[in-house]
């Protein structure tokens, strides 16, 4: 599997940010697990009815409620549940269940049976998706031969039905028009665990990915903010548990959700797929009801038994489970199942946290039976018993797993729609070892369904309406390209300047001495801007405040060269740099293409090789391996992205890096007037620094004149490194944004544009006397060692000054600066 890696859909690598493992996705066996079509053909049977179930007592619970008015269900079963929420009672919604997913295990029979329901969020579809593309590109000719039943219909159906909810709302902005209804995927942000497989759903099904800072309600309606402002969502495919939906309504503490999207709801200006309360389903004590719920709402026997279960809150179930506590397993159903006065945190006192009583010391197995005696009501139980195995490869061996299948529906007009074969997860124990712990292991699964008859292609059965959204692009996206753009440029100039300085000591060592070390020290000035972070939005009322840096005007070269490229107590080294373009990265992975996704994953080794480098002649050749994986990014985006709002938004960003830091860059070195004895040297490192002496030397072909390197660095069009070509690029982006652009952006960097047009660079570059009785040269070809070009140097400051009111503008303009709270901190929307 390793080999195929580099070939992988992002979904079924394993992504970190930064080098930190991010929320790692579970590894991906290399064998599918196998279901004969007999066997698969019962299974969907039983899933169907298991869907209609499932709908029909959603619509009584969160409707007329019979099934508690005729004693089917305990009414503390509904009411005392967290999951049941009350606010989303009697909701007009068009369908309450729309896609979800069913648990099943084997039985010691070998019969399959119901491990639990997945439907308040229908984790694991892009998972599913990713690894079934993943095992049919690894064992192709097998996949063949099978006959394994295709899985793109149903994600065909799932998009058909998301565009038939929009087209039953006749309060929403589509006004009941299917043509027009806009779909969403709400996910929980980047820090999510799922959320590389929320990245691919979204890139596979064509939807805009969001997350609660993406949305707000205005007027009762959902809205996405994005840089052409606020643009209705009609649909919202959430996968973001119930309670974190909301705060206004729901959760308080919450933003995964924008505030008011019940409210929305309630009025009919939005359809939830699924809607909200479908949460309820997940309940760990109803699964001893539901054989007597399914004859009442459709008079028939269960077709999928579920594990055996029992509620506390029936004195039948208490009994059974208090006399045998080791065959079961126990779950809290509510925050005070364990009781107001506890020395500590008990285990298992989360709701819905699986419970073993074996494993508890004979303390605490006295405190849970005084806890189930006191409040019965909050603990369900059911029966422990091991799942069936499977093989699964670790360490080139097999070994065998316990596994537990996942399998998907989606509703189909009147009916529903099973995903053939499914997603499993499975467990085994590791031995041991000499070179690291034992203990379980959990990889992915993909289950193959096989068809009675060879597949046949038909032509295409969907049709949907088509919705153009080329000007559409969410402010998270459009504020993580901007980042991905700047940090992209940061670390190529980094590499770039530390490459020349290096290879001009190596080739000319004496000009660390020569000159009183004057080069050495103009050049190492020249990473100031690596030890200053990017300015916040916070810092942007007092952006003229010039900040100290750490770097010190006597620092010798070699050991500031290494500590830019891999020290990451400096904020913009190449680490740096590299880590907060890959953490950048997460929020817009579902707009890159495979290509873009798999240079950002060379990038992401390139990182964890730099920071595991030691010497000096290891730590270049990596970073020039970056730099040419930092161009193909560059070129990628140059060549493969639409010039939509979002090439846009990467292009400014890089625009406005590469002005600000050949601002920084000019200060440090062409401003001060270098000695005769390294002015050659100095200004072709200027010039090989900013990528131009190649051009140089084609245009002129003669020796190196300050003032013609001046015009081709600041004032020359034509250059893709100037400045006045950053600034005409710039300007060309914004105005080509959806909307006005902001004046607060145009205004200075139409600024910048006029001071570049009527530069006088002879006069600019003339330096001042030094001190009082000196006498000013009349060329700056004719300046004295030691002085300085003070006109130059306030001409860039005030150039610096205004691309810092751009950068300002445009990050209030575009981008939504709302706190958001960390995912593992707010709810356990762990993958189960």
């Amino acid at each position: 599997m390793r080999r195929n890696q580099g070939t992988l859909p992002e979904a079924a690598r394993r992504p970190t940010v930064g080098g930190v493992p991010h929320a790692a996705l579970r590894a991906l066996d290399p064998i599918p697990h196998l279901l004969s079509a007999p066997e698969w053909a019962a299974l969907e049977a039983g899933l169907r009815q298991r869907a209609r179930l499932l709908e029909q007592l959603l619509a009584d619970v969160y409707g007329p409620r019979r099934l508690v008015e005729t004693g089917v269900l305990p009414g503390e079963i509904v009411y005392a549940y967290p999951g049941f929420l009350r606010p989303c009672a009697d909701l007009p919604v068009p369908r309450r269940l729309v896609t979800g997913a069913v648990d099943l295990a084997r039985a010691p029979d070998g019969a399959w049976r119901v491990r639990g329901d997945r439907v308040s969020v229908p984790r694991g579809l892009g998972g599913m998706l990713s690894a079934r593309r993943v095992l049919a590109r690894l064992h192709p000719d097998l996949y063949r031969a099978l006959q394994v039943q295709r899985v793109d219909g149903f994600y065909d159906t799932l998009r058909s039905t998301l565009a038939g909810l929009g087209q039953g709302l006749p309060g929403g902005a589509a006004g009941g028009d299917e043509s027009s209804a806009r779909t969403v995927i709400l996910s929980p942000g980047p820090d999510a665990a799922a959320f590389p497989e929320h990245t691919y759903l979204a890139r596979n099904l064509g939807y805009t990915l969001v997350s609660g800072t993406d949305l707000t309600v205005r007027h009762g309606q959902v809205t996405v903010r994005s840089v052409g402002g606020l643009e209705p969502a009609d649909v919202v495919l959430r996968l973001v548990d119930d309670a974190w939906c909301d705060p206004l309504e729901l959760r308080p503490n919450s933003r995964l959700g924008p505030p008011g999207i019940v409210e929305a709801a309630r009025r009919g200006r939005v359809a939830l797929a699924n809607a909200l309360g479908t949460g309820f389903l997940e309940h760990p004590g109803l699964a001893a009801f539901l054989p007597a719920v399914s004859r009442a709402l459709l008079g028939e026997d269960l077709l999928l038994p579920p594990v055996p279960a029992w509620w506390c809150g029936d004195e039948k179930g208490q009994a059974g489970v208090l006399a045998d506590l080791d065959r079961v397993i126990l779950r809290a159903l509510t925050p005070d199942a364990w009781g107001p006065r506890l020395p500590k945190r008990e285990p298992g006192s989360i709701p819905g946290t699986r419970l073993f009583p074996p494993l508890l010391s004979s303390t605490e197995r006295e405190a849970l039976r005084a806890a189930i005696e006191a409040r019965p009501g909050s603990w369900a139980a059911e029966e422990y018993s091991e799942a069936g195995t499977a093989p699964v490869v670790h360490d080139g061996r097999l070994a065998a797993g316990r596994l537990v299948l996942r399998c998907f529906v989606v509703a189909d007009g009147d009916d529903w729609e099973v995903l053939p074969g499914g997603l499993a997860r499975v467990r085994f124990e590791r031995p041991p070892a000499t070179d690291g712990p034992g203990g379980a292991l959990v990889v992915r699964k993909d289950v193959w369904a096989l068809a009675a008859t060879p597949h046949r292609l038909a032509g295409p059965v969907l049709t949907l309406p088509q919705i153009d959204l080329a000007a559409s692009l969410p402010s998270r996206n459009a504020e993580a390209l901007y980042w991905m753009g700047r940090h992209a440029e940061a670390a190529e100039t980094a590499i770039r300047v530390v490459q020349t300085i290096s290879a001009e000591l190596g080739e000319t060592p004496e000009l660390a001495t020569d000159a009183g070390g004057s080069w050495v020290a103009m050049f190492s000035a020249s990473l100031r801007w690596t030890f200053e972070p990017p300015r916040t939005p916070l810092e942007f009322p007092v952006h003229r405040a010039r900040r100290a840096t750490a770097l010190g005007d006597g620092t010798l070269p070699p050991p500031i060269l290494r500590r830019v490229l891999v020290d990451d107590s400096i904020p913009r080294s190449l680490v740096g740099s590299l880590a907060e373009l890959l953490r950048a990265s997460l929020s817009a992975r579902e707009l890159v293409s495979t290509h873009t996704g798999q240079v950002l994953a060379m990038l992401e080794d390139r990182l964890d090789a730099l920071r595991a480098a030691s010497s000096p002649a290891e730590i270049e050749e990596i970073a020039g391996a970056t730099l040419i994986n930092l161009m193909a990014l560059v070129g990628l985006s140059a060549e493969s992205m639409v010039r939509d709002p979002g090439y846009l938004m990467s292009d400014i960003g890089r625009r406005l890096e590469r002005a600000r830091l050949l601002v920084r860059i000019l200060l440090e070195t062409l401003v001060p007037v270098p000695d005769a004895d390294v002015a050659g040297l100095t200004h072709e490192t200027l010039l090989a620094c900013c990528e131009s002496l190649v051009a140089y030397r084609r245009r002129y072909r003669s020796d190196i004149e300050v003032e013609a390197l001046s015009s081709l660095l600041i004032t020359d069009s034509s250059n893709p490194r100037s400045l006045a070509f950053q600034a005409d690029r710039l300007m060309a982006d914004l105005r080509r944004l959806p909307g006005a652009p902001p004046e607060d952006a145009l205004q200075p960097l139409g600024s910048v544009i006029e001071r570049l047009l009527v530069a006088d660079l002879g006069q600019l570059l003339t330096p001042s006397p030094r001190g009082t009785g000196g006498v000013p040269p009349t060329t700056a070809a004719g300046a004295a060692p030691g002085s300085r070009r003070t006109g130059l140097r306030a001409w860039l400051r005030n150039i610096g000054d205004d691309l810092e009111r751009v950068t300002e503008a445009v990050s209030l303009t575009y981008f939504a600066h709302v706190p958001v709270q960390p995912v593992d901190l707010l709810f356990g929307q762990v993958e189960q």
